[in-house]
């Protein structure tokens, strides 16, 4: 069942892969248009080496990492949203993905909620991982971030699975959303090792890549992952609460 749902999200992506190009290209290219105009700040200013004053180095290391921040939140929350719904309400997009209509707001505030809550909950793992890398060395700090990996992907698609929600205009809280996918909970610790697994096998591809193509592998692979982790919250939300099969 667990790679069932892992192998309806890898479909729905590469049966919809035009469609999923037209939801990704604007905000996308928006998000590395400002990482390029940010690092072209650092360098220009030599604070990546350095040479800068150090009263004002803060500040704008603080100033600039914000910018980003909102950016790439918004620029991946116009995405996911309009994946959503066009899975769900069957929405086609267009090359300029629509933004002013969408919960594009709710859906960053659900994320973040999402997200500090599962920051929490992983406090107690860290602690233990701690110690197991201490006491194992090289093997212990591996295990640690395998079984915090882990962690963070099963806890994510319990808790995260409203946002697909969110994204129709019928949100579902966090305790909701864990309440809905309790029926899949062991499936879904077979497709959290699923996405693990393929997190593994983007950062092998770009490291395969070299140093000059692997930037772009890494691009082209990052972004199957991120579509292929929004379908398996769409997946989780219409099997859960629409009662659609998985097929």
């Amino acid at each position: 069942m667990g790679f069932a749902i892992f192998r309806h999200a890898l479909t729905m992506v590469f049966r919809n892969l035009l469609d999923a190009f037209k939801v990704s290209l604007i905000p996308f290219g928006i998000a590395v248009v400002v990482t390029v105009f940010v690092t072209g700040t650092l360098i220009g200013s030599d604070l990546l080496t350095g040479h800068i004053d150090v009263q004002d180095a803060p500040l704008q290391l603080a100033v600039l990492s914000l910018l980003m921040v909102v950016v790439y939140m918004f620029s991946f929350s116009w995405v996911a949203v309009n994946w959503h719904r066009f899975i769900l309400l069957e929405e086609y997009p267009r090359w300029f993905p629509e933004f002013r209509s969408r919960p594009i707001g709710p859906y960053i505030w659900h994320t973040i909620k999402a997200a500090l809550l599962l920051m929490v909950c992983l406090i107690p793992i860290m602690l233990i991982g701690s110690f197991l890398a201490s006491a194992l060395g090289s093997l212990g700090a591996q295990l640690l971030v395998a079984i915090v990996t882990f962690a963070i992907s099963y806890g994510w698609l319990r808790i995260a699975m409203g946002l697909a929600g969110t994204s129709i205009g019928q949100p579902i809280g966090l305790r909701a959303s864990w309440a809905e996918t309790a029926p899949l909970s062991g499936a879904i610790w077979g497709t959290a090792f699923c996405v693990m697994v393929m997190g593994m096998v983007a950062t092998l591809f770009e490291t395969i890549g070299g140093p000059v193509i692997g930037p772009f592998i890494g691009i082209v692979v990052n972004w199957i992952t991120f579509i292929v982790g929004v379908s398996i919250l769409t997946t989780l939300y219409g099997h859960t609460v629409q009662g659609r099969d998985l097929v």
